[in-house]
């Protein structure tokens, strides 16, 4: 029997044609390799999983940080949810006989000037009736009776605390509140909302009163009458209140924010300022101790409901602008702070920042107006 050649060491191992056991080869290296491809995958895998984690994180923030766009159906901002204030302390209380004012100088009625539907009349009719006790103590500049007309808060009979105006938007007989200016106290109190909510309400309020339709516009109208009216309908919002400060006899002396009402925080200590401006003008109030109540009583009820359930005068959408339309709000609510702030009307300069930081995070977007008889 023939034996291979090879190379015998003295044990006998043959290492001539014997498989060599080199470190690529050996047991625990092939474990050892087959254990790092096993960590490579589960490690690339995480990656992947973090990945598409993080790309959807981004979607959903994205989606997120898209402007709120009006339907058909219902159109909220949403970025500032409004959270009602638990009222309960405020229920079973009561208001006494209000205090007569040290002050004897003779009552004239206060201009209230607003851009229309600003603040509802009955709502400040309801006010300063409770907060004077007059039956009468707060009308409208454009009531009106029989066989006598206009009586521009002027009465005989009965006395006013408060006279209310649309002036410039309803013109005064010329020069305007300067003509009356012997029939009224010299203190303004000018109303204010926001234009992006009060613009809308107001078209709305006509709507409703020349038309006889009743209830909120549809979408689309709103859109339109939006799209064709817009500019004009700022300068007028903001020429209410730039033509009161620029009269000759009269002096604003406060702002009165619809916003400030749906806050008891806010609205208590604007209803107390109203409260010793009365005073000053020799008109009886209710006591300092009972505005909280008059607050209440006034705006706690239907007018707070709907505020906080859908931050506008009607149910059906929140009033959206367009991309376009938005820049033009920003830009011109920052020139106008600009202007006031040359003033010094610190009050309305602060009010107007509010206003703008609404324009640039809680306004509505929306698609613009349509003519649908025109698409084939």
């Amino acid at each position: 029997m023939h034996r291979r050649a090879g190379n015998h060491n003295q044990n006998g191992n043959n290492f001539g044609h014997s498989v060599e056991r080199t470190p690529e080869n050996s047991p625990n290296f092939v474990s050892k390799a087959k254990n790092r491809a096993r960590v490579l995958r589960q490690t690339w895998l995480c990656f992947l999983f973090s990945i598409v984690s993080i790309v959807s994180i981004i979607s959903i923030l994205s989606e997120n940080l898209k402007p709120k766009r009006s339907s058909d159906a219902v159109a909220r901002s949403l970025s500032k949810k409004k959270i009602k204030p638990h009222l309960s302390q405020y229920h079973n209380c009561t208001l006494s006989q209000p205090l007569t004012s040290s002050t004897a100088a003779p009552k004239k009625p206060l201009w209230f000037p607003s851009y229309p539907t600003a603040m509802d009349d009955n709502l400040m009719k309801t006010l300063i009736s409770k907060m004077t006790g007059l039956k009468s103590g707060a009308k409208s500049f454009y009531a009106s009776q029989k066989r006598i007309g206009l009586r521009h808060c002027q009465s005989k009979t009965t006395e006013t605390a408060v006279c209310l105006n649309i002036h410039p938007l309803v013109e005064m007989k010329s020069p305007g509140p300067d003509a009356f200016h012997e029939s009224f106290d010299s203190t303004v109190v000018l109303l204010m909302r926001n234009p992006a909510i009060v613009i809308p309400a107001f078209l709305n309020q006509k709507r409703i009163k020349y038309k006889k339709l009743p209830g909120q516009m549809p979408l689309k109208e709103w859109r339109k009458k939006r799209d064709e009216s817009l500019k004009p309908m700022w300068n007028q919002w903001k020429n209410q209140y730039l033509s009161w400060k620029n009269t000759k006899h009269y002096q604003v002396r406060m702002y009165f924010m619809y916003e400030d009402m749906m806050y008891p925080d806010r609205g208590i200590p604007a209803i107390t300022r109203v409260s010793k401006l009365l005073q000053d003008a020799g008109f009886p109030t209710v006591p300092s101790q009972e505005i909280a109540c008059l607050w209440y009583q006034t705006f706690g009820g239907n007018a707070l409901d709907q505020y906080y359930q859908y931050q506008y005068d009607y149910t059906e959408y929140v009033p959206g602008y367009t991309l376009a339309q938005k820049e033009f709000l920003i830009q011109e609510m920052a020139a106008l702070i600009e202007e006031v702030q040359r003033q010094g009307d610190a009050e309305l300069m602060n009010i107007l920042k509010e206003y703008l930081i609404y324009f640039k995070e809680e306004l509505v977007v929306d698609e613009p107006w349509v003519n649908e008889t025109n698409v084939i």
